[in-house]
Formats: C-alpha cells, structure tokens, sequence
C-alpha cells in the first residue's frame, strides 16, 4: 500500500537477464524512480478536543477568547475554520454572538456584554481542508465564565506630562474591571523610581471604578524626567457573598516632557578676553565663545550670532569667532563683541555674553619726519663734539606714537660733502639735535 506522508518517492533498480544457452549470464539494469503523487487522503486533526477556557465576565467586545488549530497531513491543503453551533451549558441563558477566524482558529464575539459568573458555553467548531474531497474533522470548545475578580483593565500605563502642568491638574486615569460599582473600593499610589517622592502625586476615586493621579507639586524634567507609580485597588472581603478580599496592581510610569524653561547659559566669563595680531588675516580663528542650555532637542539646540559690522563673524553652530575683515591696531586697538546665544524653540530664549578683542600692534608703519628738509649752522673750524646750534629734527612712527620706544638715527655723508666725521647723540623723550 502506496502512502505520501509515509514515504513520497522509491528508487528502483530493473535488471534484465539473457537465460539462453548460447549467451548465459548476460544482463542490463535500469533505475527507475517512482514517485507517489499526494492525494487529499487523511482528514484534518485538531491539537484538543475539547478545547476549554475561561474568561472574564466583562471580557471586551472583538477580544480574542481563544484559538483552536487543526493539522492536516496534506500539508498542501489550507485549513477553513467554522462554528457548526453553540449553546449555553450552564448559567444565564443569554447566548452571545461567537464568530471564529476562518484562517487562524481564533474566536471571539461580536456583543459580549457583562457575563454572569460560572456560566458555561460549548461551540462545536469544524476544520475543513480545501481539497476536492473537503475533508473535514470537528472538535468541542468549553468557555467558562469564571468569577469576577478585581483588576485593572492593563498592568502598565503610561502618560506624556509636560513639566510646566498646574499643580492639581488630574494627569490620568486608571480604569479597573468590575461587574458594578463597588463603593467599597479603595486605592493607593506608591512612587518607586525615584524614591522618596510620594509628594509629587495624589489620587483619589475611592468607591468608583477608575482611580485618577493628580499632579501635587510642580515638575522639573531637569530635576526628574521619568517617574514610575505603583498604583493598588482594594475591595474588602464580604461575608454575604462569600467573596475574599481582593487587591489589583497596575503600574504608570509618567514621562516629564521637556518645556523650553530655561535660557541659554554661558560657560566663559563676562569680558573674556581674546588676544589676536593686527596681521591677522580673513578666517583665521580668534576663539570660541561656549554656551550651554538644560533644556533637551530643539529647545537646547543653540544659534550664535554677533554684530555683523565689526570685522569678526561666528560660526551659528560651533560658536568659533573668526576674523571677517581688516584689523589694524593704528585705528582700533580693541573690540567690545557681544555674542548672542539663542535656542531653536518656537518661542525662543536668548542670553548674551560680551568679549573683548584686544589688538596686539605689529611693526607695520615706516618712520616720518615732520619736514622734507631741516636746516643748522656751524662755523667753519668748529671743533669736534660742536652741536649745531638750534637744529632740531622731529619723527613720528605710527606704531610708536607715543614714543615709548627709542628710534634710531644715522646720517648718510654724500661723496664729495666734505664732511669728514659727525656724531649723532639722542635723548630719550627729548628732541633729536645732530
């Protein structure tokens, strides 16, 4: 007997054998390879049978309850899932719509309304497979109604909270499933990240099915950006219906949001003092100005900017001051830059800073004398060391003008002057007489 899911191919070697007298023993072989085509021929099989669950009694409207799978040995043929029928078993008498995935098993009801505790269903649900002779198999599902329990509707929440929320601002609330409201609820918050930070936040709802968080002292995000809440319901015990005490937990965890709250802050002194040559030529680097901002992303994000009619610019990003044009220390021998820092906030912050530029003086001017021309008198045979009565030679040098340094002097004798010797004497801060 031929089976595909047992074996889906034989090798088979044919030998062909000459048996007469003349040419005995001769032979030939020829390989065959036989291959068993599959056929829908086995039934699909469900993974249980019966598939039981339970679930709550204010179970939500489209949630998934619970999935059957059924496996087909003709694993070329897709599944197709269906409800042949459904009743109540036990319980309320009020039967819910169930609806079932055709591809993937899942049921689920289209009207779940609040269920009555211990009440039982049981669908029959079919797996057909797509093959010409559909083949079918089916299972039994049990859905239990179990008992109402205390519970949050999620076990963690989360919340967005910008830092600059009024205090007494109810920042979320926490829904809990309950059949009807129990005015004997009640609830706490505990903060655990950071600790010790329980007067941030309130709540209150005591006897209502959601509790609300109330923001009680003002946020930082610079101070504290992420707190986590560890919020408890608790319901009492109660003798009439046997019920247990019951305790639910859930956590938050509330995200501080950044507001832009604060200016940029300079990191250099007031006046710092940069020092750059007058030779100092277009793009070359006279210093950095530095500023920070607490703030995080665009509300941090800092333009520089300075007054564009000195001859220095500043990088918008980088802060880098850079030399724009012409310095020259004979007109300007310092500059008052005010820097401005300003965020990227759409309502913007801004600090200024001021710096001072200090011009160091290069040897970049040549001497002048006051006249083309001076004009002395010596007497013929005027002995050696005779100064030239009332001759009196004046200079200006405009990288020395007040003459804090001592000029040189030297006198150029043309061939054929006669004059065969001079002494030239200076004197500091005096006139010049040779």
């Amino acid at each position: 007997t031929l089976d595909y899911e047992t074996q889906d191919s034989y090798a088979i070697t044919l030998i062909l054998r000459d048996n007469s007298p003349e040419v005995s023993g001769n032979t030939a072989e020829f390989d065959i390879t036989v291959e068993v085509v599959n056929e829908p021929d086995n039934v699909p099989v469900f993974t249980a049978d019966p598939y039981e669950s339970t679930i709550s009694p204010t179970v939500d409207a489209q949630e998934v309850l619970l999935t059957v799978t059924a496996n087909d040995a003709d694993s070329q043929d897709s599944i197709m899932y269906s409800i042949l029928s459904s009743e109540v078993l036990e319980g309320d008498p009020r039967l819910p719509v169930f609806q079932i995935d055709s591809q993937s098993g899942s049921i689920s009801s289209t009207n779940m309304e609040t269920l009555v505790p211990e009440t039982i269903f049981r669908l029959v649900v079919q797996a057909l497979d797509n093959s010409m002779f559909t083949l079918s198999a089916t299972a039994e599902v049990r859905i239990e109604v179990r008992p109402q329990s205390l519970e949050f509707t999620q076990l963690a929440y989360t919340a967005d909270i910008p830092e600059d929320t009024s205090t007494g601002s109810t920042l979320t609330s926490l829904p809990i499933r309950t059949l009807s409201i129990s005015t004997d609820i009640t609830y706490s918050i505990v903060v655990t990240n950071p600790s010790n930070r329980n007067d941030v936040f309130r709540h209150q709802g005591a006897g209502h099915p959601e509790v609300e968080i109330i923001l009680n002292v003002a946020l930082d995000r610079e101070e504290v950006d992420e707190y986590t809440i560890q919020v408890m319901a608790m319901r009492p015990a109660d003798s009439m219906t046997s019920r247990p005490a019951e305790t639910a937990t859930a956590t938050l965890t509330i995200q501080v949001l950044d507001v832009n709250d604060n200016n940029p802050v300079f990191t250099d002194a007031e006046d710092t003092e940069f020092v750059i040559s007058e030779f100092a030529t277009v793009g070359e680097v006279v210093g950095t100005s530095n500023a920070m901002d607490a703030d995080i992303g665009e509300n941090a994000r800092l333009q520089f900017s300075l007054d564009t009619s000195l001859p220095f610019s500043i990088d918008s990003t980088s802060g880098v001051i850079t030399v724009s044009g012409t310095i020259d220390y004979e007109s300007d021998q310092s500059y008052l830059l005010t820097v401005v820092a300003t965020d990227s906030a759409p309502k913007v912050n801004s600090a200024s800073l001021n710096y001072t530029i200090t011009i160091v003086n290069e040897n970049d001017n040549v001497p002048e004398f006051f006249a083309d021309a001076y004009f002395g008198e010596v007497y013929a045979g005027a002995p050696a060391n005779y100064r030239v009565h009332h001759t009196l030679i004046t200079v200006s040098d405009e990288d020395d003008p007040d003459n804090e340094q001592q000029i040189s002097f030297s006198i150029f004798m043309p061939p054929g002057s006669g004059l065969i010797g001079y002494e030239l004497q200076v004197t500091d801060r005096e006139p010049y007489y040779v």
